[in-house]
């Protein structure tokens, strides 16, 4: 929801649409009132525009909802249980392009079975006004707003097309599309069409002509990489977002070809040049690049490929933020990626057992991360990564370079310069500190043990500990910082 309400609320004061979340509301609560319960089941984002769009009008957009507020460490700790991997047969299956889009076949097929299955639902059916009414709707309402922002308009018209696929006017959505893009081919517009586009490819085509489908999304995007990279920059009010879309659609594209090795190599570009991807936030919401590259790894055929993701799947491990719900998908992605190995099932019982003792041989160790360009990072820790905004980023930098006292020092920096009363910040920085020691323990052990000292300071300073243990690394250039505690 809050990814709506960054597309929305980036718009507010731009000309006419100073009141565009409002009128979105009546807009959508209009066609809510029109549509078909078999078009309004479909089109299941359209609720959570609405809610968005009223809490617009209720709240401003802030960027990201801190954590409540508290200097007791133990408030953080992550259970040992969110580490528990869940068993082989409960596992998402990893399936080729071929597999999944049979399955979605299937999918359809029983829904329409199931909306379609009785003379009551038919009968139903032809009482109500049809999607061309909703489509008719939106497109008076654009038309009635000529000064709109390009991206108001792109926006609106990619709900149009999607209105007009889930009718079956695929031929009238292509236009759609295709008539805005003549009109906003450049700029974040662009990408906004073009990765709907895409995406229109993806979902609609058959299963013999799914590969050509992403053949030709994949041509269609990669021209507009570097605008997307550069845009996914601007993470003020959401403006990454366009950005976003159309890497999360390249990398579907990649993927629905069983292109796994490349998915990887795109992700690690991605990560090269701009790193705050890294972060489990914003661009990389959820982590959803790190999953998508396992995922088609674990799909690609190629005998490269499992060793590979295993190594994606420990940088997932190591980069993820330390909260329950991170630790427990990134634990998942490794479950995932031991089972692909020879003797998987061993390795995962190894896994589960260094979970509990630290002791234990763990999987994990001896795995190398995926290779990472030395030389690029070093450059952007030396500019770009010397901004506030990218210490998060800054810190992974140095975790995924294996260089784990910089990334310390890092997660430290400024803690010694926050204000007394600034809790909800103080809380963040406590959090990676702890996502460093999960990252070099690849355990939750020394890391809830370092929240716990933070509220019960008995014995050494495990940061010092850490550091000393952790010595910097022959030619790392050292964070000017003395480490304190949060």
């Amino acid at each position: 929801m809050l990814t709506m309400r960054h597309r929305i609320h980036r718009f507010i004061a731009v000309g006419d649409v100073a009141v565009f979340p409002a009128r979105l509301v009546s807009v959508v609560i209009n066609l809510l009132m029109k549509l078909h319960p078999f078009v309004a089941g479909r089109i299941r984002w359209i609720p959570s525009v609405v809610g968005v769009g009223v809490l617009m009008m209720m709240c401003p957009c802030p960027r990201a909802q801190a954590q409540p507020a508290t200097d007791d460490g133990e408030s953080l700790v992550v259970p040992d249980e969110a580490t528990t991997a869940p068993a082989p047969g409960a596992l998402p299956v990893i399936e080729t392009a071929a597999q999944k889009a049979a399955k979605a076949d299937r999918e359809a097929a029983a829904r329409d079975r199931a909306l379609w299955g009785s003379e009551r639902d038919k009968d139903r059916a032809s009482e109500g006004p049809h999607p061309a009414e909703a489509v008719a709707a939106y497109q008076s309402w654009l038309t009635g707003h000529p000064t709109l922002h390009p991206l108001v308009v792109a926006e609106a018209s990619v709900l149009v097309a999607r209105l007009q696929t889930q009718s079956g006017d695929k031929d009238g959505a292509s236009q759609t599309l295709s008539a805005l893009w003549d009109k906003s081919s450049s700029g974040s517009a662009g990408l906004v069409v073009r990765a709907a586009q895409a995406q229109m490819l993806l979902e609609g085509a058959s299963n013999d002509d799914k590969a050509k489908a992403a053949q030709q999304a994949q041509t269609m995007l990669e021209p507009l990489l570097p605008q997307a990279l550069e845009v996914s920059h601007q993470l003020e009010d959401g403006a990454f977002l366009p950005g976003r879309d159309v890497m999360q659609r390249y990398a579907d594209a990649l993927q629905a070809q069983d292109k796994g090795l490349e998915v990887a190599a795109f992700a690690t570009k991605v990560m090269t040049q701009a790193p705050e991807h890294l972060v489990d936030t914003y661009q990389n919401e959820g982590g959803w690049l790190y999953r998508t590259t396992v995922e088609a790894l674990l799909a690609d055929a190629r005998p490269e490929a499992p060793a590979l993701a295993l190594s994606w799947a420990k940088l997932n491990w190591v980069e993820r933020s330390f909260d329950a719900n991170s630790i427990k998908a990134a634990s998942s992605v490794v479950a995932q990626a031991l089972l692909a190995q020879p003797q998987g099932r061993e390795l995962l019982s190894q896994w589960a057992k260094a979970q509990k003792d630290p002791s234990a041989p763990n999987p994990l160790k001896e795995v190398a991360l995926p290779v990472a360009d030395s030389k690029a990072l070093s450059a952007w820790l030396d500019t770009s990564g010397q901004e506030k905004k990218w210490q998060r980023a800054q810190v992974s930098v140095w975790l995924w370079l294996g260089h784990d006292h910089e990334a310390m020092q890092a997660a430290v920096a400024g803690a010694g310069q926050l204000p007394p009363d600034a809790k909800a910040q103080r809380q963040e920085v406590m959090r990676e500190v702890a996502r460093v020691f999960k990252a070099r323990h690849l355990n939750l052990k020394r890391a809830n043990a370092y929240l716990g000292w933070v509220s019960k300071p008995v014995g050494d300073n495990p940061i010092d500990v850490f550091l000393k243990e952790a010595p910097a690394k022959d030619g790392a250039a050292v964070v000017p910082t003395e480490a304190k505690t949060p």
